[in-house]
């Protein structure tokens, strides 16, 4: 729960600075990532609160992520190498993470277990061919999923020590889809 919330903490830090280009805003948006992880791994709350807290953490992100609709957008395409390297990113990425959690230890690999790895990825590459606003939108479709993720994790860690594996994965797995199925709703709506 704590890297879900430090995850939220990224987003508008990349968002708000992304009209300065991608580097400023990938740094920014790290930099406030480390700073809520570190801010709340400080205190020992319970799972049901560090569960509130992300959300509303990922509540005031969809908030504060600016809207950028009115910025010319450089449409370059992307090149042919594109999604060769966003798959070989995230590879090594989380190769790297995996590797060094031995020598983290078990607390920092699990907040570095939940970094927006995929989102900034996925925003660095829009942000370069698409430009700020489309990297944005991509950090607000992030903010919205990870609420499905903190669910799945909050009900998983209720049922598991109540029921089978099996059962627990299951029921978390359920509570997700339908948390995912409101959501999709809700936005369509708008």
């Amino acid at each position: 729960m704590i890297g879900t919330a430090a995850q939220a903490g990224f987003c508008p830090g990349y968002g708000v600075n992304a009209r300065l280009g991608w580097p400023q805003a990938l740094l920014s948006g790290a930099a406030v990532l480390v700073v809520s992880a570190g801010s709340l791994q400080l205190f020992q709350l319970s799972h049901a609160t560090l569960f509130v807290t992300a959300l509303v953490a990922l509540a005031l992100t969809r908030l504060a992520l600016p809207n950028y609709c009115g910025i010319p957008r450089p449409r370059l395409g992307a090149p042919a190498w594109d999604i060769p390297m966003r798959i070989v990113l995230a590879a090594v990425l989380i190769v790297a993470l995996t590797s060094l959690a031995p020598i983290w230890g078990p607390r920092t690999s699990d907040v570095l277990a939940t970094l927006p790895v995929l989102g900034a990825i996925l925003s660095v590459f829009a942000h370069r061919t698409e430009g700020a606003g489309v990297a944005t939108e991509c950090l607000r479709g992030l903010a919205t999923g990870l609420v499905g993720f903190a669910l799945f994790f909050f009900v998983l860690n209720i049922l598991i020590v109540r029921t089978s594996i099996p059962l627990a994965f299951a029921g978390a797995a359920c509570w997700t889809a339908l948390a995912q199925a409101t959501t999709l709703i809700f936005l369509q709506r708008k």
